[in-house]
């Protein structure tokens, strides 16, 4: 370590501590990089809580390196052969890299007049190519057979009506997670039969393109509309999905993990129904309550849906020039085009389910 920090100082990558006048803790400076990154307040809080990892393998592997003008390259580098051998997913890997990176970058740019370099600008996190089989199964894995969709809302309707509503939105309107779980009274017109999507006092929408408004099938409107006749309280900003222990809508967190323990409890349920198929059941395993918009999207886009009108629905941005400053999408267009075919799936589904009563 001794020889890798005069290596530093001779290239001009690393000062001694004592020649800058600004010298914060790693996690001072990581807190002051979080806070003046673009992300939201969610995202800031999701920053703050994976830099503690870089935190505590400091703390147990460098016990010297407080001072952020103590990391060097080689130290970032080291920590990302730890989450490699340590983390479970690729993901996990990517981010926790990140925080450092920014926080590099940032101490570069706001204090290169101290001598800060960015130190991790050199580190790159690969990710390791799954293998094909594997990678092919945990796609599929991301999406339900129609008649297992409508079985999981089946029972989310019965069972737990407070987030019936939500996964409705996702699998049937493609709506991303927290967009269902932060509508709001006034952002339904019940009438036009639409849903808009847009920030609220706990959420803003991933990017401009995701800022829409859209008409939704009956089915996701009916359980929109029991919501609403169920309210007791009226939340004071208008959430329908406000939790019991706070006063305010789900978190992602929270959310997944009340769907992830429905979902197994779903399958019990499920195979009391005849018509399912062991592989329809078996496609619940492990199931994750945001591929709800993975499955709505494969399912439409069976259905011959435009890819166009589709990526305009569930709010992506489109990448080309025809698609970001000419073509036009309306409403009109979405209700012909994606709602009618909801409305075929929906009544497919009813029909199948009586055909296999009888």
């Amino acid at each position: 370590m001794a020889d890798h920090q005069n290596r530093e100082i001779a290239s001009g990558r690393g000062l001694l501590p004592a020649k800058r006048s600004y010298n914060p803790t790693v996690d001072e400076a990581m807190s002051e990089a979080i806070k003046a990154s673009r992300g939201n307040l969610k995202t800031r809080a999701d920053y703050a809580y994976t830099a503690r990892s870089f935190g505590q393998w400091l703390n147990e592997n460098r016990p010297g390196a407080s001072l952020w003008s103590e990391i060097t390259t080689k130290s970032v580098r080291d920590f990302l052969g730890h989450c490699r051998t340590t983390c479970r997913s690729n993901d996990i890997i990517r981010k926790r890299l990140f925080v450092v990176k920014m926080t590099s970058r940032y101490m570069a740019e706001t204090y290169g007049e101290y001598g800060y370099n960015d130190v991790a600008r050199p580190v790159r996190f690969i990710r390791e190519e799954d293998d094909p089989e594997e990678a092919r199964r945990k796609e599929q894995a991301k999406i339900l057979p129609l008649e297992m969709l409508f079985t999981l809302l089946d029972y989310l309707h019965e069972r737990r009506p407070d987030l019936h509503a939500i996964a409705c939105l996702q699998g049937l309107a493609g709506m991303r997670a927290m967009e269902a779980a932060h509508v709001r009274e006034q952002d339904i017109d019940f009438e036009a039969g639409t849903v808009t999507v847009t920030a609220t006092p706990h959420h803003k929408p991933k990017n401009r393109a995701s800022f829409r408004t859209i008409p939704v099938a009956s089915m996701p409107l009916n359980a929109l509309r029991a919501a609403v006749s169920g309210l007791k309280v009226r939340h004071p900003l208008g959430y329908l999905f406000a939790t019991a222990r706070r006063d305010a809508p789900w978190t992602t967190s929270d959310y997944s993990h009340a769907m992830r323990r429905e979902v197994d409890r779903c399958r019990q349920y499920a195979a009391a129904r005849v018509g399912l198929t062991p592989a329809a059941l078996d496609s619940l395993i492990g199931f994750q309550a945001h591929w709800l918009r993975a499955t709505f999207v494969t399912h439409a886009r069976e259905k011959k849906v435009d890819y166009r009108v589709l990526q305009r629905y569930i709010g992506h941005t489109a990448t080309d020039v025809m698609g970001q400053f000419y073509e036009i999408v309306g409403s009109e267009r979405f209700g012909n085009e994606v709602v009618s075919v909801i409305e075929q799936m929906c009544e497919h589904c009813r029909e199948h389910v009586e055909t296999q009563a009888l």
